[in-house]
């Protein structure tokens, strides 16, 4: 049966992300957990494209998770050439590890020897 009112969290499939925005009470402001996190080997996760410009960004990761965000808070802030930007006219994505991500798979997350458990900075001074 057709869904009326599609998910605005999946984007498994490509679709543009202001399509179901507004279905969200203020954006997008959440971590996904990756399926396609393959311990120390980099694959790429995501694909950003703005169809208009032409401008694309691909995001490789070897992290299990990845913060989208839409720029929730921005509110008449004066960029180049005298733009405005208001909410949701960018985004981020963040590779990181999440606390979770152990205990359900039993990895561990300090892989990288320069950063501390689930990717807080270690004190040089220990």
């Amino acid at each position: 049966m057709p869904v009326s009112n599609p998910d605005p969290f999946d984007f498994l499939k490509p679709k543009a992300i202001g399509s179901r925005i507004k279905q969200l009470p203020k954006g997008y402001d959440l971590n996904y957990a990756l399926d396609g996190a393959r311990g120390l080997k980099i694959w790429k996760a995501a694909v950003v494209q703005d169809k208009n410009s032409g401008i694309e960004m691909e995001l490789s990761t070897n992290a299990p998770g990845l913060q989208f965000y839409t720029g929730n808070m921005i509110m008449d802030v004066k960029g180049k050439d005298g733009a405005v930007y208001k909410a949701h006219t960018g985004l981020c994505l963040e590779t990181q590890w999440y606390k979770a991500h152990a205990a359900l798979t039993g990895e561990d997350d300090s892989r990288d020897e320069r950063r501390g458990r689930f990717g807080e900075e270690k004190d040089e001074n220990n």
